[in-house]
């Protein structure tokens, strides 16, 4: 099997010279026998013993190529114009498939992703929906018999803009049991809890790790200061 590869190798590294002393035999045995047409066709005896010389169809695929690059070079504009299509459909795929990764094929960076699910409430209509309103996440939170724990969260923005500068913040509001439902252990400090939760209680902040290294350095100073 090694000796094949190997050969094969050889044969494809010097397909030139073999070529031209495949043609030299070709021409030889073609005058020997005097008549062209009873030594047969030439073109299709050159195909058959490259074939057994192997991986001839690296062969035809750079002809291929150079014979499609000497037609792109005869129609720059359209030539240009192809390219650029190509170049715009391939950003927008690779884009599309990024951010499909990112939220649909990639594991979540949490405890058991696997075993997380999502509630839905489903509407006469048949309609699901996720968004459901703080008795009715209570109701879900205090009767989840079927769930180790439960957790609520919506999206928010925060508007910290300060001297002059604007700076609004993409944040969540989160209940108490949002990061110990999803395993997520802090870099300092503590996380939100249970204790944290109930009507009427005090705000508590917790901050990215993007945003403690951003406007804090990562300086464990950070801790206890309000935002």
């Amino acid at each position: 099997m090694l000796s094949e590869l190997l050969r094969r190798v050889k044969m494809l590294a010097g397909r030139g010279r073999f070529a031209r002393e495949l043609r030299e035999e070709i021409e030889f045995h073609a005058s020997l026998r005097g008549d062209g047409r009873r030594f047969g066709n030439e073109l299709k005896l050159r195909e058959q013993s490259q074939d057994a010389w192997g991986w001839r169809w690296i062969s035809d695929l750079g002809q291929d190529v150079r014979h499609g690059l000497r037609l792109l070079g005869r129609t720059p504009t359209l030539t240009c114009v192809a390219l650029l299509s190509l170049t715009l459909g391939i950003g927008a795929n690779t884009a599309l498939f990024s951010l499909a990764d990112a939220l649909l094929l990639r594991p979540l960076p949490v405890a058991a992703p696997e075993q997380l699910a999502q509630v839905a409430i489903q509407a006469p209509s048949g309609r699901e929906r996720t968004s459901l309103s703080n008795a009715l996440w209570e109701q879900v939170r205090d009767h989840a018999d079927v769930f180790s724990s439960a957790l609520a969260w919506s999206y928010t923005q925060f508007d910290l803009s300060r001297g002059g500068v604007e700076e609004r913040i993409p944040a969540l509001w989160a209940s108490g049991g949002y990061f110990s439902t999803l395993g997520v252990r802090p870099e300092i400090g503590r996380l939100l809890n249970q204790q944290d939760d109930y009507p009427g209680c005090p705000g508590v902040l917790v901050i990215s790790d993007g945003y403690w290294h951003s406007h804090y350095g990562a300086s464990p100073q950070a801790l206890g200061q309000s935002l």
